[in-house]
């Protein structure tokens, strides 16, 4: 039997009206949203696809809505999200890296080196032409400027190119081989040039059975092209086709191109990006008339054990730095950069190294240590390299929201923000959620492979609540653009409800 006394039932009444009071959206907006957001993951378009939804509202941490979210996905690019949190915890902002010039032995008062000029690189990702205008030359020009004002005149032996800092392979772990010929699989190297990717435009000849042109940027380039081609009569079309060698600086291009056709583009990544610095380092000592009478020949870890360095006779010439490790952080999150956020990750790996391990194996290791103290399961997380290319990187969208939850009250949470690119307005999201409640709201990671979509970030809705969502996507055989979209979505409906949670 029901207890129908009156004062019980008013006592009841009360309960239930201050637990509405203090967590308002209980009732209809907390509702609303769960209803909405059921009706997304539960659309045709995900019928046959993995998905995982997990947001939480801060600063409480109160699970707002959860679709999987102990599920474990590839997450592609959101694994970022992790390096970039490492990274401003192990290191202060406004650190840099160095490359530096050695001689082996003092220089001669008249600047003469009686020997080889040394090239030491410690994985500054900006000799690139994203962090000068355009201008590759640019940061070359101010080493070499370096190396003058060193007093260096004339070199007896060779420029080498040293890139032995990290004893690593050259690819991340688990970059599968079809990832190697993409620019977004470039080589990883201590001394890095224009993202390790070089760029060839292709033209019609003057004339009809001429070879098509072919032209790279920079000129300067440790490549042979094979030129197989032939400019055909006005409407022939273009029919050219590329054939690169596995792993080797070798292209060859057959076919033709109508001497009417627009040209076309290649983007090519560089074997050996070491020897490629030596090279273009080489042209601006010149040009500044210092006299390199050797050539250029590169060094990485696994050659400086057969031919090491004589302890304790480098003598230092020059340095330049990097841009700091902010800014570094700040361009590999916004743009998506996989060679950036592999050089990051083995930053860590080099402060903290363990007997045994290569730099990658020591900075997974660490990064271990991060996620332990960040209060993030173990087993919510696989992470072996630093960009999430790799297809055995797992996350659950638990651990993701925990990251961000846990940086959002980290000590460099500002800076970790700063390094999120911003909807509608900069980075991969620039393009995206334009003329929603989303726009320059959401701030986030997007993360994007074959099959796969992800978004984690950070919004605001409409009650000035601020949520932090996960959205992973695999096995998904629509076309990118609709699942991204999908992914879109779901978080302008988070930027438009209205809920309070605490």
């Amino acid at each position: 039997m029901f207890n129908t006394n009156p004062q019980r039932i008013l006592r009841i009444a009360v309960i239930v009206a201050l637990a509405c009071v203090s967590h308002p959206s209980v009732l209809a907006n907390d509702a609303s949203l769960v209803r909405t957001l059921k009706s997304h993951v539960s659309h045709q378009r995900f019928s046959r696809a993995h998905l995982g939804v997990k947001v939480i509202a801060l600063p409480s941490g109160r699970t707002v809505f959860d679709f999987q979210g102990g599920k474990l996905f590839k997450p592609a690019s959101n694994a970022k999200l992790f390096t970039g949190a490492l990274v401003l915890d192990r290191f202060d902002p406004g650190h840099r890296l160095q490359t530096s010039c050695y001689t082996i032995g003092k220089p001669g008062a008249d600047g003469s080196v009686a020997g080889d000029l040394i090239i030491y690189g410690r994985g500054d990702s900006s000799f690139s032409p994203r962090f000068h205008r355009g201008d590759l030359r640019k940061p070359f020009r101010a080493f070499a400027k370096a190396i003058h004002a060193g007093g260096i005149r004339n070199v007896s032996g060779n420029l080498v190119a040293d890139s032995s800092y990290f004893n690593i392979p050259p690819f991340g772990s688990g970059w599968t081989w079809d990832d190697l010929l993409e620019t977004y699989g470039a080589e990883v190297s201590a001394l890095s040039v224009n993202d390790n990717v070089a760029d060839i435009n292709v033209s019609a000849g003057s004339a009809v059975g001429d070879p098509v042109r072919i032209e790279s940027r920079p000129r300067l380039l440790p490549f042979q092209v094979s030129n197989r081609t032939i400019t055909s009569a006005a409407g022939g079309g273009r029919q050219l086709h590329d054939h690169r060698r596995f792993l080797r600086n070798e292209l060859t291009l057959t076919g033709s191109l109508g001497i009417d056709e627009k040209g076309a583009h290649y983007e090519f990544t560089i074997r050996d990006p070491g020897l490629w610095f030596g090279l273009l380092l080489k042209r601006e000592l010149e040009e500044l008339g210092i006299k390199v009478a050797g050539k250029v020949v590169s060094h990485d870890w696994n050659s400086r054990v057969l031919n090491p360095i004589p302890a304790g006779q480098l003598h230092h010439v020059a340095s330049v730095t990097s841009p700091t490790m902010l800014e570094l952080n700040r361009v590999m999150m916004k743009d998506s950069q996989n060679l950036y956020a592999q050089l990051l990750l083995l930053q860590a790996g080099i402060r903290f190294p363990q007997t045994g391990m290569d730099a990658q194996e020591a900075a997974i290791k660490d990064l271990e240590r991060f996620v332990k103290g960040a209060g993030i399961s173990s087993n919510e997380v696989n992470l072996e390299e630093g960009s999430g290319l790799s297809r055995r990187t797992l996350l659950t969208p638990d651990a993701l929201v925990q990251l961000l939850a846990y940086m959002s009250r980290h000590p460099r949470a500002k800076e970790f923000r700063s390094t999120l690119t911003i909807a509608g307005r900069d980075g991969t999201l620039s393009n995206r959620m334009k003329g929603t409640a989303a726009e320059n709201n959401v701030r986030g990671k997007t993360g994007s492979l074959n099959g796969i979509k992800s978004l984690s970030g950070y919004v605001k809705n409409r009650s000035g609540q601020e949520l932090v969502f996960s959205i992973l996507l695999n096995h998904h055989t629509q076309s990118g653009a609709s699942a991204r979209l999908a992914l879109d979505k779901i978080a302008v409906t988070l930027a438009e409800s209205s809920g309070v949670y605490r």
